[in-house]
């Protein structure tokens, strides 16, 4: 997701997020703090499951062809970051243009 490289488009988003309170239209302002706080959680969970993923990635089961693989290593995260992009969409939806 863009965790440590400043030139990521997600880098540090979970600070964006909580700096945009100020322009959120004020009819979906309770919709952008349940997101903002869910956004929060998924942030810190998936930055954890990334870490954990690429310190088993040298550790995945290698399967001969027609041999059972069991679940995905990498479901519970797929997961997660699906909830982040839901989440980023109310987010963003809640939003009011900058005025020109």
């Amino acid at each position: 997701m863009g965790f440590d490289d400043p030139e990521a488009p997600l880098y540090k988003s979970d600070i964006t997020v909580s700096r945009l309170r100020g322009r959120v239209d004020p009819d979906l302002l309770e919709d952008f703090v349940e997101a903002e706080e869910s956004y929060a959680q998924i942030f810190a969970s998936a930055r954890a499951m990334t870490y954990s993923a690429t310190m088993r990635e040298s550790e995945l089961p290698v399967f001969k062809k027609g041999e059972e693989e069991g679940r995905d290593p990498f479901d519970r995260e797929r997961k997660e970051l699906t909830k982040a992009r839901d989440t980023l969409r109310v987010i963003v939806r809640a939003l009011v243009p900058p005025a020109e």
